[in-house]
Order: C-alpha cells, then structure tokens, then sequence
C-alpha cells in the first residue's frame, strides 16, 4: 500500500467518524427538541389547570365579599379551600402548584389570587432544564352599573299561614336591599322601588292620575285596551277622557280603579275576594333605611293577582312614566349607558286573581314578554311554591350564563339566599385578566 492509499484510507475513517459523531448529536438534539415540546405541553396544561381553579376561588372569594358575612380570613381560606378542590378534580399532571395568596379587599370588593406552578421536565435535563416555573394570576370584581330594580312582593293572606313566611321575605329584601346599597356607597347608583301587590295594587299618590280620580280606596287593578301589556303612562290631563271611556275601560291609556262588583272570577271559576293591600307603592329610591322600613310594615291580605305587581313594577322603572315620577324616583331613559333596569317577581302561589282579560298568570306572562322585549331583566322567586310555571315562563335568561333566572326557594334561608344571589348577578360579577 502506497503513502497515498494509506492517507486516503485514513481520511475517509476520520469522515467516517464525524459523520457518526455529528448525526449523534442530531439525534440528541432532535429528542431534546421533541421532549421539550412534550414539556412545553404539559406546561400549558398546567397553566390552563392553575387559571381555571384561580378563577374559581376569587370567583367564589368575591361572592363572599358582597355578601357581607364572613371575615377576610374567613374569606381567604374560602378562596384556597376552593382553589385546591378544583385542582384535585381535574386530575394530577405531575406539577406542583406552590405560593397561593389571595388578595382581599372589602372596599372595591375585588379578590386577586395568584399561584405559581412547577413543572418538572421529562427531556429537558438534556439541556440543563430540570423544571418549567412560571406565575398565574387572576382577580374578579364587580361591574360598576345603576341599578333601576323594582321589588314586586306578595303580600296575600297566604304569606301568613304561618307568618313565618312573610317574616322570611322582609329578612330577605332588607338583605338584598343591604347588599345593593352598602353603608358606604359606591361609584355606581342604585335605586330601589317597592311594588307589593295581593288583589289588586295599592298606588298611593299615584292613584289619582291613574284613574282620573275615580278610585275609592287607593287601589288598582288591571287596565283595558291596546296598551293593556304596555308601559304607556297615563295621559298627565284626563280631559279627553270621558266617564263612558272609564266605565268601559277603552281608553287607552286607562288604568282602572277597583270594580264596583266587589269580587272576581280565577281561572278555575272560584270566585275571589277583592281587597286592597295596605302597603303603598313606593316609586325609585336611593333612601336605604325608608325602603327597610316600609318593608317592615307589610301586612298581608287577600288573593293573588301577581300580573297587577309584575305591571306596576315594570311601570316603576319605565322611562315612560318619567313625568309622573319626578326627582330620583324618575327612570332613566332605555337604553341608558351602564344602566340595568330589572324587576324581581315574587310569589307564594298560583296567579289566582284577575278582572278583566284572560286570567292572572296569561296576563303575567304577556307583560314579562313586554318588559323583556325593553331588556328589563326578570328575576323570579317561588317561595315554598315549587316549580311555578308562570314564573318559569317570566324568568329571563342570564346574558352570560346561560341560566334561567329562576329560584325555589322552601324556606327563610332559601329564600334569602336566592335574593343575594340575585344581588350578586345585578353587580355583574365579572373576571379581570
């Protein structure tokens, strides 16, 4: 063998070789990459596990907060407690989720958490990467929107058997009424309107432009006409309305007065009572403690004509009726930027009482239509009434949740607790990323 075969053999070795040496290092370098990826995926995953179970806990935190009845500890532990129950139900990845503080603030009642996440690395040791570590963060609070909201309550002498019952609504709406207007305000404002019904409705200092003076004793019932399930306002001058209208019941802006035939038919023939309710309407407020105490003078009395209330609440926060309510208790217009306008509708029973029409619960239904048409929100509450299909039929359905806004409530604390869950969804409870 010549010097040159000699060289050339061993230069074609040492090719050899380094081929074999750099396709190695390929080869590592392509599963370190691939490995790294599989890391970088179970790294979202855990990511995507540490936001959702945040999200839960100050979710759940800031609940707490509106509702006023725990401490800021008693709050935090709420948000951990909650934080580590969604981790376990979705499951171990094999990261480890160290450092969760929550961040509590009564005022702004805004809840801030945060956590951070360790992934250990299955490839990534080949680069020197033992573990992927990163911060998750997230908070909640409460929009900041007026709130337009009439009470519509059942004051029927069912309420009263046992009166347990209407002593658990007037708990309930102070608490709500509480929750909506905190000792110290807010950025937003809040009215309230009282609108408490059981034959018929008793409007106060509104009955008389209501029915032209022709009411006997305070009280309404339902109107007649095109604007029958309409929030048109009554005409400010009666002078274009003749008796014969009145009697009849055709114009069309009329509100009638109680009937002169001191009863009426339900919609199983039995014939009812007409009475009027002592407790007054009481048009949008900002005044806490005049509406707290004008729920505690609830009396109650007589059957149940719900589509009266659900009507009266409505016309208590339709801009509408703007001229015939002046000052704060004037709506806004529809429509108003950050304005919610919503009515809770509230009954022990059956819709059992109506005059004119058809009965009680169609009437109900065709003005819950009208009013959700206008974007007025329904909340409805059955109490120890299970499964009201009127009421079903006159919830509105959340934006964003999908639910239908509708409780059963059997007894004082459910109904309570729906009232603040209802509170909780006017302040729009909302997540901040």
């Amino acid at each position: 063998m010549t010097l040159s075969t000699l060289r050339n053999s061993t230069f074609l070795t040492n090719e050899r070789g380094s081929i074999s040496i750099m396709f190695g290092a390929a080869i590592i370098a392509m599963v370190g990459v691939v490995g790294l990826s599989i890391d970088v995926g179970r790294s979202m995953d855990a990511h995507s596990k540490a936001a959702s179970a945040l999200d839960s806990a100050v979710l759940a935190a800031t609940r707490a907060v509106f509702s006023g009845d725990k401490s800021v500890s008693e709050i935090e532990t709420l948000a951990t407690n909650f934080f580590e129950g969604n981790l376990e139900s979705v499951g171990d990845i094999g990261a480890d989720y160290t450092d969760f503080t929550a961040d509590v603030d009564t005022e702004t009642k805004t809840v801030k958490a945060r956590t951070t996440v360790h992934v250990p690395t299955t490839f990534g040791a080949i680069f020197g990467v033992n573990k992927i570590s990163y911060t998750v963060a997230s908070s909640a609070t409460f929009n900041i929107q007026d709130i337009e909201l009439s009470l519509v309550l059942d004051l029927t002498g069912s309420m009263c058997q046992p009166c347990s019952k209407i002593d658990a609504l007037k708990d309930a709406s102070k608490e709500l009424i509480d929750a909506l207007m905190p000792e110290n305000g807010g950025a937003s404002e809040v009215k309230i309107a009282l609108a408490p019904y059981s034959a018929s409705v008793n409007a106060g200092p509104l009955t008389e432009i209501a029915t032209a003076g022709r009411s006997t004793d305070g009280c309404l019932v339902e109107r007649d006409g095109l604007h029958a399930y309409e929030d048109v306002a009554p005409p400010a001058d009666y002078a274009d309305v003749t008796d014969a209208d009145i009697v009849s019941g055709t114009s069309l802006n009329f509100i009638a007065n109680a009937p002169a035939r001191q009863f009426n038919i339900d919609r199983r023939g039995q014939r009812n009572s007409y009475s009027c309710p002592n407790a007054e309407l009481v048009p949008l407020s900002t005044d806490k403690e005049m509406l707290k105490d004008a729920v505690d003078g609830f009396r109650t009395n007589g059957w149940t004509a719900g589509h009266l209330g659900a009507a009266w609440g409505w016309y208590m926060i339709s801009d509408s009726w703007g001229a015939l309510l002046p000052g704060e208790s004037s709506p806004k217009p529809y429509g108003s930027k950050n304005l919610i306008k919503a009515i809770v509708l509230m009954t022990d029973g059956e819709f059992n009482t109506a005059y004119r029409n058809t009965n009680s619960a169609n009437q109900a239904m065709s003005l819950c239509d009208a009013m959700k048409d206008k974007d007025v929100i329904v909340y409805a509450v059955s109490f120890k009434s299970a499964n009201h299909p009127t009421l079903r039929n006159c919830a509105s359905t959340d934006a964003n949740s999908g639910d239908l806004l509708y409780w059963d409530a059997d007894n004082g604390s459910e109904l309570t607790a729906a009232f603040k869950d209802i509170a909780i969804r006017l302040t729009n409870l909302r997540l901040d990323k």
